[in-house]
């Protein structure tokens, strides 16, 4: 995850829900998207001919937003403040599948409140949606391995401003199917916030996030896993809790005691994800049972029923290397680490605010006990994302330009082979010529999967589902979208339209951006 300063945390106040959850979707959708990708081709590319026309076309098709996707959810967060400094705003959890327009399940929006310190301006301008977490609303998600189904949760409790959510509909995780109908309520939110603030004196307010709002399923798609507060040997602390999707039922399958220590601004136990149908696996700085006495940032493994907790080795590159914690490491036979590495950065000081904004980060496969390194590029911003299905191919987003196609140093998406050969570019961005790398949340430059460092592809068509706040279309010329690219760098397409940071001439300000998201099915 990536520390993202506090002054970005906006959104709105007295969070209310406003619409119902949407009837059954047609039989047949409308897709709006081919219709906008024939309207743009007679506009702009019917007097162009051969190779010239092919790439329009193409263009077209990617501004429309047409691509070969399966379950897509997402949250839109909007803020409106206007010249008197009155804010009002909006979130909405909308689900799209393949080329049909998305559905918007619940809607959450905000009366009129008073906007002092600007806070709707600077989420706009920092454009890292996801941030909108910090101030209630939508806060965890997940889709089902099979995409028929989305986990959610709404809650104001653990909001950063302290103002619950007024609604017809209780606070906590929710159900529903793909095509927007069966909304039902499946328990209590949880206490523990999925995002965490840090100190830091270079903000405006005085504060680092991180945000943590995945909500993993089990391979089989019978459970969530999440992390509340519940009893430990000691007292109340974070644990690791389980929800089961078709019974509601919870269980607390760890009973932690309280960790002597952390990193501050990341969480004492997170991460959490099933390994397979009966194991999770998760991150904490607790020493349950001595496993952990010197209580470090340690990986644990875990039965579902709360037996079998065990440490798991730390990957280790050379002494004092550590792993990135803002950063899961994938599960698999095959994994990705991003690990910090002593020396002095190539682009030292535009690197995340925090605590790795002057090191080195790498990033290395974990097969077994074997680690190789599959990047050598001395910069503070390499970091590894996914291991394709087939177990072949590594991606990462970095700012280097090892292939000799990235000379403005953008942030990019790369893969490389397991064995750390055939390195290749699969997005070409750029956003100028003074590029602060995948660090950029404000310009210049832009960051790829940024946020909370996400990125999935699809198992069955190659196609990547990642975030990001650049404008390869010249559409989203201050915003945060997601888009869908095949694995070869073919076939860009925006997934969403928000309208990212609009200042009008008045002085009132709109900010609407991609806020959390998951998408499903995709190679685990």
């Amino acid at each position: 995850m990536i520390a993202i300063r506090l002054a970005a945390l906006v959104l709105c106040a007295g969070l209310t829900t406003l619409g119902a959850p949407m009837a059954r979707a047609a039989p047949r959708c409308r897709k709006s998207c081919r219709q906008e990708a024939a309207r743009c081709g007679t506009t702009r590319c019917s007097t162009l001919r051969g190779k010239a026309r092919r790439d329009c076309l193409e263009t077209c098709r990617g501004i429309s937003g047409c691509a070969p996707i399966r379950t897509l959810a997402y949250v839109v967060a909007q803020c409106h403040t206007d010249a008197g400094g009155l804010e009002v705003g909006r979130q909405a959890l909308e689900i799209r599948r393949g080329d049909c327009d998305p559905v918007t399940v619940v809607t959450i929006g905000t009366e009129p409140v008073p906007d002092p310190l600007g806070l709707c301006r600077v989420y706009g301008q920092v454009r890292v949606g996801p941030l909108s977490v910090a101030v209630g609303g939508f806060q965890r998600l997940g889709v089902s391995p099979d995409g028929k189904g989305v986990v959610f949760e709404k809650s104001g409790d653990v909001a950063l401003l302290h103002l619950p959510l007024a609604s017809p509909q209780q606070p906590g995780f929710f159900f529903v199917r793909a095509d927007g109908s069966g909304l039902r309520w499946l328990g209590p939110a949880s206490r523990d916030p999925c995002f965490q603030l840090e100190p830091n004196r270079a903000s405006v307010i005085g504060f680092d996030t991180n945000v943590f709002p995945t909500l993993p399923f089990s391979p089989d798609g019978r459970c969530v896993v999440f992390t509340d507060l519940g009893p430990g040997p000691d007292g109340e602390t974070v644990q690791i809790v389980t929800l089961d999707v078709a019974s509601g039922r919870r269980n607390q399958v760890t009973h932690l005691p309280k960790p002597a220590s952390s990193i501050p601004g990341f969480p004492a136990t997170s991460l959490a994800g099933f390994l397979d149908n009966e194991t999770i696996g998760f991150y904490s700085f607790a020493n349950p049972e001595g496993l952990n006495p010197e209580g470090q940032l340690t990986p644990f493994a875990v039965k579902i029923d709360g037996t079998k907790l065990r440490a798991l080795p730390p990957p280790i590159a050379q002494p004092g290397s550590q792993v990135i914690p803002r950063f899961a490491v994938t599960g698999g036979r095959a994994r990705l680490a991003t690990l910090t590495l002593d020396g002095q950065p190539m682009n030292h000081g535009v690197g995340p605010t925090g605590f790795f904004n002057s090191v080195i980060s790498e990033v290395f496969l974990l097969s077994g006990r074997d680690l190789l390194q599959l990047t050598k590029f001395d910069r503070v911003d390499t970091f590894g994302l996914f291991v394709d299905p087939t177990r072949h191919r590594a991606f990462f987003a970095a700012s280097a330009d090892p292939v000799g196609s990235n000379p403005t140093q953008n942030c990019q998406l790369f893969s490389i082979d397991t064995s750390g050969e055939h390195l290749r570019q699969v997005t070409h961005f750029r956003e100028g010529n003074d590029s602060l790398g995948c660090a950029a949340t404000t310009p210049p430059g832009c960051f790829v999967s940024g946020g909370f460092f996400s990125a999935r592809e699809d198992v069955r068509t190659g196609t990547i589902v990642f975030d990001s706040s650049c404008d390869p279309f010249g559409t989203n010329p201050y915003g945060d979208q997601l888009f869908a690219i095949r694995s070869d760098g073919s076939r860009l397409s925006t997934l969403t339209h928000t309208k990212g940071f609009v200042e009008y001439p008045d002085g009132s300000v709109t900010t609407e951006l991609t806020g959390i998201w998951d998408y499903g099915p995709y190679g685990r």
